[in-house]
């Protein structure tokens, strides 16, 4: 073989070369493409306890229909998704489950709060919650539950919005000022109830008197008739990882009752602190 014949050989073996690289690239775009979308559905059906269907699933994701059915299928499959027999609804399945108690198990806030989340609920008698800030919303790590006939639920796990719950504010007003400039840029401050804050310049200066006295107040802003007192908790840097809060019908919440839990939050997430490493 020639020289000249060499190098064509050479160049057309790059050019085979370069378009396997160009098909790996793509399948793997395709593989990137296809587990964003599935944990899209994933996220999907934790927005209805009763179920989704495959036409909200595609209407709250953006994914065509039919692709949201193949990737279910997957997914049931898989025990990451279950469907109702009765209702052909859609919901997480008892893998989310395994991997949800794994994260919460191993969680150091959570397994150093959970003696004082209870002793605080004995001292109070109102629902007692350990939340994280979750992007723009405040996720439930852990709750104890009050004893008394007329009370509060909370889901761990559950996501709801930070702006317009203590447990958000608390931890918002200790946040740096980019996650609270996020916050109020997308999704902003939408409104939940009619008390809810909507104006900016109300909740940033609500975050300031939070973090000069330590204490979040959510007076009916997340649930009509419900009040909610939280302070943040901080880990050994001083950096705020969560915090704690009671809840109660409002009518159970005000006065010097509402005087007593605001001393008992600030003291119990104080003794979280501490013993995560904070020097208070």
């Amino acid at each position: 073989m020639t020289a000249t014949g060499r190098v064509l050989l050479g160049i057309e073996r790059l050019r085979g070369m370069e378009k396997v690289g160009e098909k790996v690239e793509a399948s793997e775009r395709n593989q990137s493409k296809s587990i964003r979308r599935a944990l899209s559905i994933l996220d999907a059906l934790t927005t209805n306890t009763r179920g989704v269907s495959p036409t909200e699933v595609s209407r709250l994701t953006g994914i065509p229909k039919a692709t949201v059915s193949r990737i279910l299928s997957v997914l049931v499959e898989t025990q990451y998704a279950r469907q109702d027999p009765r209702s052909a609804l859609y919901s997480p399945g008892w893998r989310v489950l395994q991997l949800s108690s794994f994260v919460l198990n191993s969680s150091e806030l959570r397994s150093k709060a959970r003696h004082h989340l209870l002793r605080l609920m004995e001292q109070v008698q109102e629902t007692v919650n350990l939340g994280i800030l979750h992007g723009s919303q405040v996720m439930y790590l852990d709750r104890a539950d009050s004893v008394r006939t007329v009370r509060l639920y909370s889901v761990v796990g559950k996501c709801v919005p930070a702006h317009c719950t203590a447990l958000g504010k608390a931890i918002l007003a200790f946040s740096p000022e980019s996650v609270v400039r996020n916050l109020l840029q997308a999704p902003g401050l939408r409104p939940v109830t009619a008390k809810t804050i909507t104006d900016p310049q109300v909740f940033v200066e609500q975050l300031q008197a939070i973090r000069l006295n330590g204490i979040a107040l959510d007076d009916e802003e997340h649930q009509e008739g419900v009040r909610c007192v939280a302070a943040p908790v901080f880990d050994y840097s001083g950096s705020v990882v969560g915090a704690v809060s009671v809840s109660a019908p409002a009518t159970r919440m005000e006065g010097q009752q509402l005087q007593d839990v605001i001393c008992q939050v600030r003291s119990t997430a104080r003794e979280i602190s501490i013993e995560l490493g904070a020097a208070l």
